[in-house]
Parts: C-alpha cells; sequence; structure tokens
C-alpha cells in the first residue's frame, strides 16, 4: 500500500455504497420492473466509477504536493548555500580590493589610491601612507637590491655578481629622486689580499654609500670574492691607502644626536637614486635612507646605504638612551643593549589597525584605534594645558596605564582565539 489512510476511507466508502445500493435495491426492488432495476443498477456503478476516480486524483495531487514541499526545501537549502557562498565570495572580493589598493599605494604612491578608490588622504604624511612593513618589510624590486631584505639579524649578504640594472627612468614624477654628482669608485687592495693569504676570485656585488654633503657623493666599494686557505670562499674588501674614505660627519654633531640619556627617533625609509653604471649608463636604483632625530638638541641626520641591521647597529654603537622605532626586526637589536631603552612608535602601530579596517574591511580594529586615540588624548593635554613633568607622569598612570592594559587584554584575547583556530 502507498498510503494506508487513503486506502482504507476507500474501502469504507465502497462497502457504505454495496450497503446503500442493497438497501434501496431490497426496498425498491418489488416496485421496479427488470429495465428499470438494471439502469439504476448501472447509474449506482458509474457514480461509484466517478467517486473512485475522484479519489484518485486527489490522492495524486497529495503525492504531488508532498513531492513539491520537498523540492521547495531543497530549493531553500540550495539558496541558503548560495548566499553563504555569496557572503563568502563579498568578503573575499572586499579583502582582494584592500590588498590591491595597498599593493596600489605601496608601487604608484597617492595619486594611484585616489584614482582608484577616491579617496584623496589629503592632509597625510608619507608615512602614514607608507605599508610597506605591514605587508613585507618593504622588500625590494626584482630589479633594485635583493638582498636588502635577507639575514637583517646577521647582516650577512649572499654571493651575488654585478648585475646590469633596468633603466627605470620613466617612473612616476612622485618618487623621490636623488642624483649622485660625484662618483667615487674604491678598489679592492689585490696585493693586501695576497698578503692575507687569500686568493682573488672575482668581484662581487658592489656596494654604494651616499653622503648628502653640498652634493650628493657615490662611494663604490669593489669587494672581492676570495678563497682562504682551507678553501672557504667570502666577501672581503682590503681598502688602499691612499684611498680610504674620510668621516664626513662631523664629530661635534655627533656628539650633539647621540647625547647619552636622549631620547632619540630612527626611522628608513627608501628613494630612488640616479646613478652611472661601470658603462657610464644612468639609472634608478632603490635606495635606503635612515633618518635619526634627536629633538631635544634640533639634530637630524639622513645616512643612506642599505637597510641593513648592521648600518644601523654600527652608527649607534655605544648610545645610551631611549630609542623610538617602528616594529621593524632590525631594531630589536638595541633591547639587549645595556643602557639603551627601546620603545616603539604608536603612530606605526596605529597605521596596521588603520589599515585593516580602511583596507580589508576589519570591524574589530576599530576598538583598537579607539584606545590608541585615547592615548594620544593624554599627550595633546599634556602640551595643551603646560602640565609639568610630575603632572605629566601622573596623568599617564591614571588615564594612559588603564588604556594600554585594555589593550594588551584585547590583543592577547585575539590571539588566544586566533591560536585556537590553527
Amino acid at each position: 500500500m502507498e498510503n494506508p489512510h487513503i486506502d482504507i476511507e476507500r474501502m469504507i466508502m465502497q462497502s457504505q455504497y454495496k450497503q446503500t445500493l442493497n438497501s434501496v435495491s431490497a426496498n425498491t426492488a418489488s416496485n421496479m420492473s427488470d429495465m428499470e432495476r438494471k439502469d439504476y443498477e448501472d447509474k449506482i456503478s458509474e457514480l461509484f466509477k466517478a467517486v473512485k476516480t475522484l479519489l484518485d486524483h486527489n490522492n495524486s495531487m497529495g503525492r504531488q504536493l508532498e513531492e513539491a514541499k520537498t523540492s521547495l526545501q531543497e530549493a531553500n537549502v540550495t539558496i541558503s548555500k548560495a548566499n553563504d557562498e555569496i557572503e563568502a565570495l563579498k568578503a573575499k572580493i572586499s579583502k582582494l580590493e584592500g590588498e590591491n589598493a595597498m599593493r596600489r599605494r605601496k608601487t604608484y604612491g597617492k595619486s594611484a589610491e585616489s584614482s582608484s578608490s577616491g579617496n584623496t588622504d589629503k592632509g597625510k604624511t608619507k608615512d602614514e601612507r607608507e605599508s610597506d612593513f605591514i605587508e613585507n618589510g618593504c622588500k625590494a624590486s626584482p630589479d633594485d637590491e635583493e638582498d636588502d631584505e635577507e639575514d637583517d639579524e646577521t647582516g650577512e649578504s649572499p654571493a651575488q655578481s654585478i648585475n646590469t640594472k633596468r633603466d627605470t627612468s620613466n617612473r612616476p614624477d612622485h618618487y623621490k629622486k636623488m642624483h649622485a654628482d660625484v662618483c667615487i669608485v674604491h678598489d679592492c687592495d689585490k696585493e693586501k689580499l695576497k698578503e692575507l693569504g687569500y686568493e682573488f676570485i672575482r668581484y662581487s656585488r658592489p656596494v654604494d654609500q651616499f653622503d648628502r654633503i653640498s652634493v650628493i657623493r657615490q662611494d663604490r666599494y669593489l669587494y672581492a670574492w676570495v678563497r682562504d686557505s682551507e678553501g672557504n670562499e667570502f666577501e672581503y674588501f682590503a681598502p688602499k691607502k691612499d684611498e680610504e674614505r674620510p668621516c664626513v660627519f662631523e664629530n661635534e654633531s655627533k656628539k650633539l644626536l647621540l647625547t647619552p640619556g636622549a631620547s632619540i627617533y630612527c626611522d628608513e625609509t627608501w628613494v630612488d637614486t640616479k646613478v652611472k653604471d661601470k658603462n657610464g649608463k644612468i639609472h634608478y636604483q632603490k635606495r635606503y635612507m635612515w633618518v635619526i632625530v634627536n629633538m631635544t638638541t634640533k639634530v637630524c641626520y639622513y645616512m643612506y646605504g642599505r637597510r641593513k641591521r648592521k648600518v644601523i647597529e654600527e652608527f649607534l654603537k655605544g648610545f645610551t638612551g631611549t630609542l623610538m622605532t617602528d616594529a621593524y626586526a632590525a631594531y630589536t637589536y638595541f633591547c639587549k643593549l645595556k643602557g639603551c631603552v627601546h620603545v616603539c612608535c604608536w603612530a606605526h602601530v596605529r597605521r596596521i589597525f588603520d589599515s585593516a579596517l580602511r583596507d580589508y574591511k576589519d570591524g574589530r580594529a576599530k576598538a583598537f584605534i579607539d584606545l590608541i586615540s585615547c592615548l594620544y588624548k593624554v599627550e595633546v593635554e599634556n602640551l595643551v594645558f603646560g602640565r609639568t613633568e610630575k603632572d605629566i607622569v601622573k596623568a599617564r598612570k591614571s588615564i594612559a596605564i588603564p588604556v594600554l592594559n585594555k589593550l594588551i587584554q584585547k590583543a592577547n584575547s585575539m590571539l588566544e582565539r586566533y591560536d585556537k583556530k590553527l
């Protein structure tokens, strides 16, 4: 039986029709002729067939209704899944758009952002617009210094030969360019290498150093690949006595900049530098610029070179005081120095959350931005109200420290949730 309930109803109706027919036949049999009785029975039979057809149609409609309900449920499930997929795709599109916007700002600067998103970001500084270290730490492009990001903690560079650089003089005008008016080439003293027991193999990739004096001077050091008596190969530069590079930084100025106990600020960025290669061809190369500022003594120094830890480590060697930087890994070295306090910049921290909210539409970043604004408010009030050093310490303890506690609690909570998903 397809449906026991319907079949039972049909049996009951059939029995009722038969009982009615028998009853009517018994009552009217004596009063009807044979022809009338036959005609009466035929009508009853047709009526029974009509009712049976009606029941069959009713059962068929019931089955169709059940099938329609099942199909509707399946359609609803399919629509729900499709909606979930659409939302997932929208989130993915939003993320990709954010990544694309970030890369466009990194590659083309402010003009690309205003043309693609309609946001001109007027009033923002270059530091606020930079987002290199958020993603990859300002990695150089293939045609730039490929080893600038490698081995930042050790300061070692891989073995590379001199490569012909691609001419990038057609880059946008808003790129900052620096022209080296004087290029001095320092050749490696091969005779001194022999005295040290090294065998000259070939020249390695040259090391460039830039100084802003009255003109931009470029010093190119021709490092040599050498092999010692044990068969080890490495880069080495032996300066010639008559070509030693004089120090162009005044000792008195350096003393003012690195005054013991002072608070100095340090950051690094990059510039496109116009240089000549060994064939005399002019082209642009990415070079890094370190900026060290002492607000108390009003001294600012620009140092050009590689983005290696050893560069800033050598310059600030022996400094005692407070050093404020961003989260670049090269600066972690100063956390280990005795007498040097390393602190991180809240503007750089806020920039990461601002990028997460603006580019990736992550609403969780808003709470962090608001808390950091509370820290800014304390410092603004210190300036506006002309607070003394004692009052500044009191305001920071009463207002800033509770804000810092909230920040670290929210950060730890988010990290715990992230670790559980891994």
